[in-house]
């Protein structure tokens, strides 16, 4: 049986080649709300799709620019925010906190006041030669324990389970809408029950995604790269690694078809072979 689906990069160590069934794609509301770059669906009309642009999402009761403009700032990188409370840099935090307006709640006192009420005042102590995140303890017996601290503040805002996100569409007929909100949205939900990893043999079929014309047609023909220093040697342009390219096209054109979710048909050389 010839399937029809999409194309896309399957990564875990590496990136391999792969499809995925139509028929385990669904369209469900977001969990998460949707944000930049999310191609979406009217919940009242499935055929009617676009991609969200300038996401904003509800803070301290008003909407605000999504994702936290906090990330892009200097002094984020320096600060405990992103490195812990251990190396972060007091005063980029201090110039945050005055610049956004919000508060940074350091956690090394309270642990240490815990500390005191587990071990008793005096009875252990710092290891101040220890050099990871986490605050080593010596304890009473002489053992050591770790224990982590993070600092508390409500920056960088982050998406939770049911938020709702308002956002504006650029719908596929070129129509601009304004301030849609998440809930009249819906997001393609992909089943793992629909993956194929391409093999060699397979034949493939990799259609324009605009007028469904045929751009390649072919049987998969993979150069395996069967080393970690391979691997590392073999990158497509958003830096994942690959296990692998086809031969005789450019790893760049091969790659866009897989990165741009292009629409494809496969039949699976196994299947080839069982129905001759």
């Amino acid at each position: 049986m010839i399937l029809e689906g999409k194309l896309f990069l399957y990564a875990d160590k590496v990136g391999d080649w792969a499809f995925q069934d139509d028929r385990f794609i669904s369209l469900k509301p977001p969990r998460y709300g949707v944000w930049n770059e999310h191609k979406v669906w009217d919940i009242n009309n499935h055929n009617r799709f676009g991609v969200v642009v300038k996401t904003e999402v509800l803070f301290k009761e008003k909407w605000v620019v999504y994702p936290d403009p906090i990330y892009k700032d200097p002094d984020y990188r320096l600060s405990s925010l992103y490195l812990g409370e251990k190396s972060g840099d007091l005063l980029a935090d201090k110039r945050l906190m005055e610049r956004y307006d919000f508060e940074i709640k350091y956690q090394k006192k309270q642990l240490m006041e815990e500390l005191n009420k587990l071990y008793g005042l005096g009875d252990w102590r710092i290891d101040d030669k220890y050099l990871g995140e986490s605050l080593a303890v010596i304890l009473p017996n002489g053992n050591r324990a770790y224990f982590g601290y993070e600092p508390k503040s409500e920056r960088p805002y982050e998406l939770s389970e049911g938020c709702l996100t308002k956002v504006t569409v650029k719908w596929d007929n070129g129509e601009i809408e304004n301030d849609r909100l998440s809930d009249t949205l819906l997001l393609e939900s992909w089943d793992f029950d629909g993956l194929h990893i391409l093999n060699n043999d397979d034949l493939l079929t990799i259609l324009n995604p605009k007028d469904c014309s045929i751009v390649w047609s072919g049987k998969i023909d993979l150069i395996k790269f069967y080393s970690e220093q391979l691997y590392s040697e073999q990158r497509i342009a958003n830096g994942q690694l690959i296990a692998s390219e086809q031969k005789d096209i450019s790893r760049e054109k091969w790659a866009n078809y897989f990165l741009e979710k292009y629409p494809a048909r496969l039949l699976v050389a196994k299947e080839k072979q069982e129905n001759l």
